[in-house]
C-alpha cells in the first residue's frame, strides 16, 4: 500500500504554479487603474466640452437640419448635449464633478473597491439635482422652455407640488431644502467621501 502511494506521488505531474507572479499582477492592477483614471478624466472633459458647445439649433434625436453644427464634437457631441440637457438640465455639471472625483481616486486613493461597489446608485443623485434645481426660476438669458432640472426636474416638482398637503410656496421650500440634503448625501456617498473630507468641504463654505 506504501509502495502504491509512493508510485503515485512519483508518477503524478508536478503542481503547476502561477502564470504571472504577485508583483506583476500588482503592477498590471496599477496600469489598468491609471488607463482607468485617464478615461474618466477624458471622458469629463469631453462632456464638459460637449455640453459648453450645446447650441439648440444644432441637429440632435428631436430636430435635423441642415445648418452647420456648433458643438465641439461636431454631429456626434449635439446627440449627446441636446437629450443630457433636455433631460437634466444644468445637472449634468455634477456628472462631469463625479466623473472627476472618480478620476482622481482611482490615481491617488486607496478605496477603489468601495466606490465601484456604490456605481449602482449612478443616477440617484443627478435626479435629486434636478428637482433641487427645478425650484429656482431661471433668468430672462435661459433660452429654453423647461426649468434648471430639465424636463425631469421639472416634472418630479409639479408632481410633488399637486399632492397639496401644504401652502405652494411653504412646500417649495421644503422640497429645495430636502433635495439639497440629498444630493449633498449621495453624492458623497456615490464619490466614496469620508467624514475628514465632508467637514473640510463644509468648512469652505
Amino acid at each position: 500500500m506504501k509502495r502504491l502511494d509512493l508510485m503515485s506521488v512519483i508518477n503524478s505531474p508536478p503542481a503547476r504554479g502561477p502564470i504571472f507572479s504577485s508583483k506583476v499582477i500588482t503592477k498590471l492592477q496599477k496600469i489598468l487603474l491609471r488607463f482607468s483614471s485617464f478615461l474618466f478624466l477624458s471622458i469629463a472633459i469631453s462632456l464638459f466640452l460637449i455640453m459648453l458647445s450645446y447650441n439648440i439649433g444644432d441637429p440632435s434625436f428631436r430636430s435635423a437640419t441642415s445648418e452647420s453644427t456648433k458643438n465641439l464634437f461636431g454631429s456626434f457631441g449635439s446627440h449627446i448635449a441636446d437629450p443630457l440637457h433636455l433631460s437634466l438640465g444644468i445637472s449634468y455639471l455634477l456628472l462631469i464633478f463625479i466623473i472627476l472625483v472618480w478620476s482622481w481616486r482611482l490615481t491617488f486613493d486607496d478605496i477603489k473597491k468601495r466606490m465601484i461597489s456604490r456605481l449602482v446608485f449612478f443616477p440617484l443623485p443627478l435626479a435629486t439635482t434636478a428637482v433641487f434645481l427645478s425650484t429656482y426660476p431661471p433668468s430672462s438669458e435661459w433660452q429654453f422652455t423647461y426649468g434648471l432640472g430639465g424636463i425631469f426636474g421639472d416634472t418630479i416638482l409639479v408632481f410633488l407640488l399637486e399632492t397639496g398637503f401644504l401652502d405652494p410656496n411653504t412646500l417649495l421650500h421644503i422640497i429645495s431644502v430636502s433635495f439639497a440634503l440629498l444630493t449633498f448625501f449621495l453624492t458623497g456617498f456615490l464619490t466614496a467621501t469620508d467624514l475628514k473630507e465632508a467637514k473640510k468641504l463644509i468648512e469652505l463654505f
